[in-house]
């Protein structure tokens, strides 16, 4: 069975509000929530995970079609923390 982290869930909320019930999403798209969530760079486990990959610049998210909060979440901290595009950092 397949989990997710609570920041994946999250990820995955947001495109859909971006996208509706679209499952096919452009890399400019991902970039854009990608980016408004602030992050720098689109996640990695949608970018190496190659059975996203649909074309050139697209990557499908399955998990869209169905019911978001019946997906199993991990407590799993792992990875790279993200920059809040509001943050402020002291010089």
């Amino acid at each position: 069975m397949v989990s997710y982290t609570k920041s994946q869930i999250e990820f995955l909320t947001a495109i859909r509000q971006s996208v509706g019930n679209a499952t096919t999403v452009s890399r400019k798209q991902l970039n854009e929530i990608a980016a408004g969530l602030g992050y720098r760079v689109i996640p990695v486990w949608i970018t190496s995970d190659k059975s996203r990959h649909t074309a050139r610049g697209q990557f499908s998210f399955p998990e869209l079609s169905g019911d978001l909060s019946s997906l199993v979440v991990r407590n799993d901290s792992r990875g790279r923390p993200r920059k809040y595009a509001g943050a402020v950092s002291n010089p």
